[in-house]
């Protein structure tokens, strides 16, 4: 019996620390709360946590922001019900602009706040979001081209010196973009553009295109003589 693997899954296998309530679901479940209301928890403790250490609160846009993203991607009713949620659960608190966790020590700065002892100037606020990750060569073939083969991951090694990062990203959205899920393809996009420059935005002509298709071909021909 063969093996097999189911599709979908995770990206990798690294690994990204958020801290949060050791009762944060058995929390979410006796209140009943909404999937939406779970996501808008899981988005304030990522943005807690990052970027840096010791963050005290958020800024109330930043979540919505996060909210907004791809990542989560709630529209606007659905976001405002499930702030409102989270906050009438207790499990976020604002005062002014700023969000603040409905744990002991949120409430306990919740009263410093409300008591004027300390102003939200004061705190250590995570006004926006973290800039994403660039994905690496090795998640961008295994995401748009297929598995990773030892010989391919040494090419890939090679290519990652040659060519910019910004550069590798491009060119396989591009592949994608034509349904050509083939690395070859993504390497003769990449010689074109180092042999002959590229602009800010890549021209999209068929003269243009027909040049990637032509390296394309010529590579698959010498890979057959080889």
């Amino acid at each position: 019996m063969s093996a097999s693997l189911p599709s979908g899954g995770f990206a990798n296998d690294n690994s990204s620390a958020w801290y949060l309530p050791a009762d944060l679901l058995e929390r979410a479940a006796e209140t009943d709360l909404s999937t939406d209301g779970l996501l808008a928890l899981l988005a304030f403790f990522r943005l807690l946590g990052s970027p840096e250490e010791g963050s005290q609160a958020v800024r109330r846009d930043a979540l919505v922001e996060a909210l907004q993203a791809p990542l989560f991607r709630l529209d606007t009713v659905r976001l405002q019900s499930a702030l409102e949620e989270a906050q009438a659960a207790g499990f976020l608190m604002l005062f002014e602009d700023v969000l603040l966790a409905g744990t002991p020590r949120g409430k306990d700065l919740l009263l410093q706040l409300q008591a004027g002892a300390i102003t939200s100037d004061q705190l250590k606020v995570v006004s926006h979001l973290p800039a994403p990750e660039r994905p690496n060569i090795f998640r961008l073939y295994e995401a748009n081209i297929g598995p990773l083969t030892p010989m391919m991951a040494e090419m890939l090694k090679a290519d990652a010196l040659e060519f910019p990062a910004a550069w590798i990203e491009d060119a396989v959205g591009e592949a994608v973009e034509r349904n050509i899920r083939n690395w070859r393809y993504v390497r003769a996009i990449l010689k074109t553009w180092k042999e002959q420059g590229r602009a800010e935005k890549p021209k999209q002509t068929e003269g243009y295109l027909d040049k990637y298709r032509k390296l394309y071909e010529d590579q698959r021909r010498r890979k057959k003589h080889d």
